[in-house]
């Protein structure tokens, strides 16, 4: 299945967020409006228009978050510093790389907001010892085993759970678990 956003990659990666309008000033006014309050180092990043809900012609915006910013210098660090999954780098090694460029974050937090999009997007690959930058068709095979590897270990484990369903008298636990995922009461062992 092909991604219909992978053509916006190159939008996402420059941090534009782009309005369409024929209205040059009102564009202007917007730009204007969301950077106002916001200092240098956040000025790059992707802001969001939003209708103001006091008046409906007004629009109003907010920067998102430096975000961007942080995934261009781990990006930017795996390219350079981990091409190849031969020099895959850990968490901690880009924790201490964005340590150094005085930008504080946990590892859960680079995981979440900074690799795991970086990788959704194509642009790294991981494996149990890191992250690195694709740099050939043997990176990407590697990368794509591993988590390949990890499917099947979860599907293993689903199909445990459907056998320990049938054995409970549940006939089709993928079935049940959509129409309960909102209220998982019913599925107490008591």
């Amino acid at each position: 299945m092909s991604n219909p956003w992978l053509p916006t990659n190159h939008i996402l990666q420059k941090g534009y967020l782009y309005i369409a309008s024929d209205k040059k000033d009102l564009i202007e006014n917007y730009r204007k409006n969301i950077y106002d309050d916001v200092d240098d180092e956040t000025r790059g990043n992707i802001g969001i228009s939003t209708k103001n809900s006091r008046e409906r012609s007004q629009l109003s915006g907010f920067v998102v978050d430096n975000r961007h910013n942080v995934q261009t210098i781990v990006f930017e660090y795996l390219k350079n510093e981990a091409k190849g999954i031969e020099n895959a780098k850990g968490s901690k090694d880009i924790l201490r790389h964005l340590l150094s460029k005085k930008i504080k974050l946990n590892e859960q937090n680079i995981r979440e907001r900074i690799l795991i999009p970086l990788k959704r997007s194509g642009l790294i690959g991981s494996y149990t010892q890191g992250f690195f930058y694709i740099n050939s068709i043997s990176d990407l095979v590697q990368s794509y085993r591993s988590h390949l590897d990890k499917k099947l270990a979860i599907q293993r484990t689903l199909d445990l759970y459907i056998q320990k369903a049938e054995k409970m008298g549940v006939d089709n636990l993928d079935e049940r678990a959509s129409r309960e995922s909102s209220d998982l009461s019913d599925l107490s062992l008591d």
